[in-house]
């Protein structure tokens, strides 16, 4: 199926929804009711969330039936399970008959069902992996960076509030002993250095369009004057700036020096 007819499909579904979740038969998963969320949709998976009720089943596969007459698609039983939480005996088993799907369970990272390397992995790959995403777009706030930390040592250390190596040594090189683990402050600044050196080299951008069209007006970035009512980002984009040229000694060198640290005319953040 082409994208864009995945698109079409998947927008009906949608709408599909926002028409049945008005009955007031549908309850909606507790944690979702307030936002309103029936469904989460990803490239190549969709999330449904009910109440663990049988109205609010029914009108789910009421969904997808309808949906599969329309377009010919139909949920794969060998690729699809329900996950039910706070349900329990003859309904657990009425419902999974309702729905006729095998049931998945849910992933267990407890600190005592992985090995110390699991866990390694897991914090390494998974854990600050979804924190950059986050300190590509965000400055972080040092108490949230202390917590962050603090979650991850505990982990590590199987829930041991006692640290039994400091983690700026765990964040140093596997060559100066350390386990290559991210500074979360640093990492910050260097994925947000990305932004501010998009502000320079990628006009093209729409982001930057815009902050040039409501916050610089005309005015060079290095140049720019922060503020007391500019974002919390464009505050944090002008602290780093000022920072960068203390320690290059100078915004030219400062410009150089993140030149430097460019492939392709992309700004590298390892290399920063």
């Amino acid at each position: 199926m082409s994208p864009a007819l995945f698109l079409f499909c998947l927008e009906y579904f949608s709408r599909l929804c926002r028409v049945r979740k008005a009955s007031p038969a549908f309850a909606f998963h507790p944690m979702c009711g307030d936002v309103g969320i029936t469904h989460l949709a990803f490239a190549d998976d969709v999330m449904l969330f009910r109440r663990g009720d049988f109205s609010s089943v029914d009108i789910m596969m009421g969904c997808l039936s309808h949906f599969e007459s329309c377009s010919g698609l139909a949920v794969n039983p060998t690729k699809s399970s329900v996950y039910l939480a706070g349900v329990r005996g003859s309904k657990r088993a009425a419902i999974l008959a309702r729905v006729g799907l095998q049931e998945g369970t849910f992933p267990k990272w407890g600190n005592f069902t992985l090995s110390y390397t699991g866990r390694l992995e897991l914090i390494s790959s998974v854990i600050q992996g979804v924190e950059s995403f986050w300190l590509r777009a965000y400055p972080i706030p040092p108490a949230i960076v202390s917590k962050i930390t603090s979650l991850c040592t505990s982990f590590l250390w199987g829930g041991s509030k006692k640290e039994k190596v400091k983690f700026d040594d765990i964040c140093a090189s596997k060559d100066e002993g350390g386990l290559c683990f991210k500074d979360v402050q640093t990492w910050n600044s260097a994925l947000l250095a990305s932004a501010l050196w998009a502000l320079r080299s990628h006009p093209e951008s729409l982001w930057v369009q815009w902050v040039h069209g409501h916050y610089l007006k005309g005015v060079y970035i290095w140049d720019y004057v922060k503020g007391r009512r500019d974002s919390l980002l464009m505050r944090s984009l002008c602290d780093l700036r000022d920072t960068l040229a203390t320690a290059y000694g100078g915004r030219g060198e400062a410009i150089e020096g993140l030149a430097s640290c460019c492939v392709g005319g992309k700004l590298v953040s390892k290399l920063v």
